[in-house]
């Protein structure tokens, strides 16, 4: 009488090796992958906050127009990280065209910065060393807003794509360049 020879019916040590190798891979893939989603919604939080902040700007610029015909004016707007320094928010009930200037100055800073947005007195919001800066053609209205942030990762220098010096030179600076028409009355 012929003995049959059971079957093997469980799994042997070098497919339990191989298995492990194809999971452990396509879990290190994972992660490193979480680390460039990361990056990639941290860069895509501060270019629509950017957004944001620039059209912030050009709604109020279209709504006191009236300060663009003063050349001192455009000077304050050239970059409003210096300007806000030498300015305070003005306390008026009834603000002159140039008091509102001054105010939303103050007011775009601390959206550049995210000093309105604190937790335990810190600024949690924000871009990192933000500028904006503000040119108005008087001749055909032509206005440019370029906000200037640097990013946590480094590219091409934004300088040489917009051709504005807005914002401190440096290979992880981003700019976002808004450009309208505001038209005096």
């Amino acid at each position: 009488m012929i003995k049959k020879v059971p079957t093997s019916r469980g799994f042997c040590l070098l497919e339990v090796l191989v298995t492990t190798f194809i999971v452990a891979s396509a879990l290190v893939g994972l992660m490193a992958m979480q680390g460039v989603i990361k990056k990639s919604t941290y860069a895509s939080k501060q270019r629509t906050q950017a957004t944001f902040i620039a059209q912030s700007i050009m709604e109020s610029l279209k709504i006191n127009r009236s300060v663009l015909k003063n050349a001192a004016n455009l000077d304050l707007l050239k970059s409003i990280s210096q300007s806000a320094g030498s300015l305070s928010e003005p306390t008026c009930s009834s603000c002159s065209p140039q008091q509102r200037l001054e105010a939303d100055i103050v007011k775009w800073q601390h959206h550049l910065t995210g000093s309105n947005v604190k937790r335990s007195a810190k600024a949690i919001a924000g871009l990192s060393k933000a500028d904006a800066c503000i040119t108005h053609d008087l001749a055909t209205g032509n206005t440019m807003i370029v906000v200037s942030w640097h990013d946590r990762t480094e590219s091409k220098d934004a300088r040489t794509a917009s051709g504005s010096e807005c914002g401190t030179d440096n290979v992880s600076r981003r700019q976002l360049v808004l450009k309208s028409t505001i038209l005096q009355a």
